[in-house]
């Protein structure tokens, strides 16, 4: 798999409507990989989080400034390459994770079953 770092979400050259990365390029591509060894990659959709010291960091912001804490990656064409943004499911429901990788996130202890619901719910609040 390879990975492509759009600059659409990136500061100074982002495009309207669009969420921005405030984490490195270098974190971005790492949360990316981790999310291919967790398996939260399947077909051409992704979740990653931005993991430090066991604890979900923010990597991005939306329009509004709100903290975003989960990334979406997607591999648009099936070509292989795969790029990603910070996901903002309060305000994009096809930005929600699936069920399986919000499970195996609770397994993990990286969110609680009361986050878990707060995200397929839409809502806002810590993870």
């Amino acid at each position: 798999m390879d990975y492509f770092i759009s600059p659409t979400h990136r500061r100074g050259s982002a495009t309207e409507h669009k969420s921005i990365w405030c984490i490195t390029s270098d974190d971005e591509v790492n949360c990316f990989k981790l999310s291919v060894q967790h398996g939260w990659v399947s077909d051409t959709t992704g979740w990653g989080l931005h993991i430090i010291y066991n604890n979900i960091r923010r990597l991005g912001y939306n329009l509004r400034n709100d903290d975003l804490r989960i990334a979406k990656f997607i591999d648009k064409n099936t070509s292989g390459t795969w790029h990603g943004y910070p996901a903002d499911y309060v305000y994009n429901k096809q930005d929600c994770p699936s069920d399986n990788v919000l499970k195996d996130w609770v397994r993990k202890n990286f969110i609680n079953k009361a986050g878990m619901l707060r995200i397929k719910q839409g809502k806002k609040g810590d993870l």
